[in-house]
């Protein structure tokens, strides 16, 4: 196949094929700038017209292949053809030409443009002489373009667990695999490999948020800029542990009570299902809500704990059934102590009764009591005589089950001030 050339000043050489496909190709010796130059390069002995050698792939994007192979001493011209083809049936060709000649000891740098994102190609190479002869061809090189991230769409979470995220992307034509990289807070560290357009990355902490990059590869060439990412990516949170706080006032025949709930990592938001029974009678999911919780009874309860993922709230697992009873409490002043009352509730086993100059902290334990007891003379804060003087806060714990059992559940009384 014959072509034409076109003399152009600077870098670029266009070069029409015989099927009227403009080509551009540009070539930059390491020691000179390869130009079109009618009549001036070198004329090369047929004889001496050897294959050239060192033809290697030096880098790659998505529409071009960076080439480079070794001089040939004396010659400033080179035929490329490269063709998707492994036995160049159909192929497209073109011609390297140097401002100065080559030398033993230099590499001649070139590249082929326009050519497909996540593509093959072979290319071999020839010397060039006189009346554009070509030598004989080098050993053909496969080279191949990069696949084009932009096609993959957004990475998204397709779901998760406690210590594991999972994440998908349409899939790129060209691709082998993908490469997949944490880059949380910055650093890059290496996730895995995936031939499929997904994967599941374990290891991770609970209702923990991660970025990760997805480079798209042909026969694990890659570029660094070319990837999609993701931010945000969040495993599952745990159900929350210990026991979940509840506290608040007495409203009429509701009670206002405050559900807390023990954040391990970085969950933003929880629920709280109210049972009476096996009956459902309120979700809370705010701090504070009105709840329908009569007084003098036992409610049972559970919480868990939701991250947010691709705009919407993914729940962890529940926490077991904890109990808890709304009473009121009657306070009087005894001389210097405080008299406590309260009501029998079936169902609780025990109580403790705490003492505190403060309405929310530095609570001491006075006194623990058994299921038949209905009330309780406070005398003392600590180790100390209360004071007539003082005010003080007094806070009333149900139990349910053994005393010393470390698995039971205290859940708190509303608490009342000392007139």
């Amino acid at each position: 196949m014959r072509v034409g050339v076109k003399e152009l000043r600077g870098r670029a050489i266009v070069l029409l094929t015989a099927c009227g496909v403009a080509v551009g190709i540009s070539a930059i010796g390491t020691f000179a700038t390869g130009q079109f130059a009618v009549g001036t390069f070198a004329v090369v002995a047929q004889a001496a017209m050897e294959a050239p050698t060192g033809l290697q792939q030096k880098g790659a994007s998505t529409t071009r292949v960076e080439l480079a192979w070794n001089a040939f001493p004396g010659v400033n011209a080179y035929c490329i053809q490269y063709s998707k083809s492994e036995t160049f049936e159909n192929y497209m060709e073109g011609t390297v030409r140097l401002s100065v000649e080559g030398t033993a000891d230099s590499l001649v740098s070139s590249h082929l443009p326009g050519l497909e994102s996540g593509t093959t190609y072979y290319v071999r190479i020839a010397l060039k002489g006189e009346d554009d002869a070509k030598g004989e061809f080098s050993q053909v090189l496969t080279v191949n373009t990069l696949p084009d991230a932009g096609l993959m769409g957004e990475v998204m979470q397709e779901s998760a667990t406690e210590d594991s995220i999972s994440l998908m992307w349409q899939n790129v034509p060209g691709v082998t695999s993908y490469h997949v990289y944490d880059v949380t807070g910055g650093e890059v560290l290496f996730v895995g490999t995936t031939k499929e357009n997904r994967i599941t990355i374990g290891d991770q902490a609970s209702a923990t948020r991660r970025s990760f990059q997805v480079h798209p590869a042909r026969d694990n060439l890659m570029g660094s800029d070319n990837y999609r990412s993701i931010e945000g990516a969040s495993t599952l949170p745990q159900a929350p542990k210990g026991r979940v706080a509840v506290s608040g006032n007495i409203a009429g025949k509701r009670s206002s009570l405050q559900f807390g709930c023990a954040y391990l990592n970085e969950e933003d938001g929880y629920e709280v299902e109210v049972y009476k029974g096996k009956k459902l009678v309120d979700t809370v999911s705010d701090p504070v809500s009105k709840v329908n919780a009569k007084r003098d009874a036992v409610y049972r309860y559970r919480a868990r704990t939701c991250v947010t993922v691709n705009g919407v709230k993914v729940y962890g697992q529940w926490t077991p059934y904890q109990k808890f009873v709304v009473q009121k409490l009657n306070m009087e002043r005894v001389g210097r102590n405080l008299k406590v009352k309260w009501k029998k509730v079936k169902g609780v086993t025990g109580y403790d009764v705490s003492v505190s100059k403060y309405s929310e902290k530095q609570w001491k334990l006075f006194k623990r009591v058994g299921k038949k007891a209905t009330s309780v003379l406070v005398k003392k804060y600590g180790k100390r005589p209360l004071k007539q003087s003082d005010d003080y806060y007094v806070l009333v714990t149900a139990y349910f089950g053994k005393k010393k059992n470390p698995t039971d559940v205290y859940v708190s009384f509303v608490n009342e001030r000392d007139n």
